[in-house]
């Protein structure tokens, strides 16, 4: 009888042990389901904000999605589409070696206008023009004028318009009929330079800014261009109505093109924002494995995962946060430069002060700083301006014997409507007249009158404020 009643408070243990473990796991239970219902009303409450957004964007006749786009921008029909209509000359173009020294080409910058070429670079345009005839006389100038290239966004974002070979063969041959009016400018030729420099911009014309891509190449040309030309007006001399046309030419150029390609963009990072969450741990890899990549691929998909279960790939708030920060910037682009600068700053600023940002955030959503190009694009409608005036001058000077105008204000109203403007200060452009020539310049980004100093260097887009400079167009013929 002993035995049997030191065995009770064993199985009372046992089943006191039992109820706290249902009682626990029922709490858990519990737990769980609340963490899930509270997870999904939150994620409710999340898509309800972002759809509110959407349909805001919507209602204000703005794009949302690539089907939209389509719509802003179809593709060119067959007779208009530059791809196709410069197909014979992209096939026989010879792209030229990595190692030889040209404008433009493989970081070489072009020299000044008050420099003679070296007879090596002018030796290797000549090569590079020569090699390239069939390629050259291939192209359909009657029918580039109303051509574009199209960027697909009938087949979706996952898409990119143009392939990567055509993207270099376009490239390479817009940079190369730059090569052209330098030539012609060595040889003292100058209407022919004025006229070869016109087809090389037409050329740069095809690209829309549709796309923030196809903005910057054609921005990138159209600056060339102005380099070129500052050298050609410091060398030989250009027929007026040559210079009329060339004005008009950089005047085809469309003062929101920044805001325009910003706007595909935020159309951009919403489908990007959509894929995200569902995007496979494969894509942290590598698309062709071999023995020796198996450790790189399978690191990957770790980081995949840990970028998952940590919650740093991406959140129902980054996509919130975009779509306000991209409405903010979006609006910020009517403004005058300064103020535009100073809320893309703000912008940045209140991003960077809620900690570090997710994968979403940073590569399509808030986080992502748009600081360079938009001082690209500054600058560059700034150089535009300051060339479209320089050519203003030189022609005030073709028909007064010779000589620079005393201020800007000498243009109006025979050469000019107005007295050209400085974009980022909207105050008339610095002007002095030199003993034989002229200089003219904008104050630039830095908001700041540093006297006409030259920009040294390819500072390639990373300037701070501590690197002063004004953007200029110096004559000194």
């Amino acid at each position: 009888m002993r035995d049997i009643h030191t065995t009770k408070p064993r199985f009372a243990r046992l089943r006191k042990i039992g109820k706290f473990a249902l009682f626990g796991s029922v709490a858990l239970a519990l737990c769980v389901v609340v963490v899930v219902w509270h997870s999904r009303v939150e994620k409710r409450r999340a898509w309800a904000e972002i759809q509110k957004r959407l349909d805001a964007i919507r209602a204000s006749g703005e794009p949302v999605t690539a089907e939209d786009l389509a719509k802003l921008y179809p593709d060119p029909p067959p007779d208009r589409d530059a791809a196709l209509l410069l197909a014979p000359a992209l096939a026989a173009l010879r792209l030229p070696d990595s190692s030889m020294e040209l404008p433009f080409f493989n970081n070489v910058e072009l020299p000044s206008g008050t420099q003679a070429l070296i007879d090596q670079m002018r030796t290797n345009i000549q090569s590079v023009l020569d090699d390239n005839e069939a390629a050259l006389n291939a192209i359909p100038w009657d029918k580039l004028t109303n051509a574009w290239v199209g960027s697909s966004f009938a087949l979706g974002f996952e898409q990119d318009g143009l392939s990567v070979s055509m993207q270099r063969l376009l490239n390479g041959l817009s940079k190369m009929l730059l090569l052209e009016p330098i030539l012609e400018g060595e040889s003292g030729n100058g209407t022919k330079a004025g006229e070869s420099l016109r087809r090389a911009l037409t050329l740069a014309h095809i690209f829309r800014s549709d796309t923030m891509r196809n903005h910057f190449l054609r921005q990138s040309r159209e600056e060339m261009g102005c380099e070129i030309l500052e050298r050609l007006m410091n060398r030989v001399e250009i027929p007026a109505e040559e210079l009329a046309a060339l004005e008009r030419q950089l005047s085809d150029d469309p003062p929101e093109g920044f805001r325009e390609a910003f706007v595909m963009e935020r159309c951009r990072s919403i489908f990007s924002m959509i894929m995200i969450p569902s995007m496979p741990n494969s894509a942290w890899g590598i698309s062709n494995f071999n023995e020796s990549s198996l450790k790189v691929a399978a690191d990957a998909q770790l980081f995949g995962t840990y970028m998952r279960l940590s919650g740093r790939l991406y959140s129902d708030n980054d996509f919130i946060e975009m779509l306000d920060v991209r409405a903010a910037q979006i609006a910020a682009l009517k403004l005058p430069l300064k103020e535009r600068f100073d809320e893309f700053a703000r912008l940045k600023k209140q991003v960077a002060s809620e900690g570090s940002p997710t994968y979403a955030s940073q590569f399509f959503g808030a986080a992502r700083d748009w600081s360079r190009h938009l001082r690209s694009d500054a600058e560059t409608l700034a150089k535009l301006q300051v060339t479209r005036a320089a050519l203003e001058i030189e022609r005030w000077r073709l028909a007064h014997g010779g000589r620079a105008p005393d201020s800007l204000a000498d243009l109006v109203p025979e050469f000019a409507p107005s007295i050209p403007l400085d974009p980022f200060d909207n105050n008339p452009l610095r002007y002095k007249k030199l003993a034989r020539g002229f200089l003219l310049y904008s104050i630039g980004a830095d908001f700041t009158d540093d006297g006409g100093k030259e920009k040294e260097g390819d500072l390639t887009g990373y300037e701070t404020d501590s690197d002063h400079y004004d953007i200029t167009f110096s004559v000194e013929r």
